[in-house]
């Protein structure tokens, strides 16, 4: 079973030929997020000002695991996990790019072929 802890929907459609499905945001658990520091000012770029060194503080809302249940979570949060939990297998990620099947559908609908698990390395 999928469960979104994204604040959005996701449009997925596992076939180029089938219809897609959205998969809403869990109204029972909150998303799932990272708490960051950014940093000191580091300079700029053309004008931009650019911080750093980016700390993670902590994962907030993180589930506990739960026999066959995946959290759909951002790719931020995908990959974080993995570093701090890389037990955990149970998040994956919208494969979003269009290099990974996603196309992009009237008023700027993202619809996501896959998903993808990160993992430590």
């Amino acid at each position: 079973m999928l469960r979104n802890l994204t604040p959005h929907p996701i449009a997925l459609r596992p076939r180029p030929e089938g219809r897609y499905r959205v998969l809403r945001p869990d109204v029972q658990l909150p998303a799932v997020r990272i708490d960051i520091d950014i940093g000191e000012p580091q300079g700029n770029e053309a004008g931009v000002p650019i911080h750093g060194p980016v700390r993670v503080r902590r994962i907030e809302n993180l589930p506990a695991r739960v026999p066959g249940v995946t959290y759909v979570v951002s790719m931020l949060v995908a990959m974080t996990a993995a570093h701090f939990f890389p037990d955990r297998t149970d998040f994956v990620y919208p494969a979003t790019s269009l290099g990974d099947g996603a196309e992009i559908h009237g008023r700027g609908r993202r619809v996501v072929a896959r998903l993808a698990r990160a993992i430590a390395v």
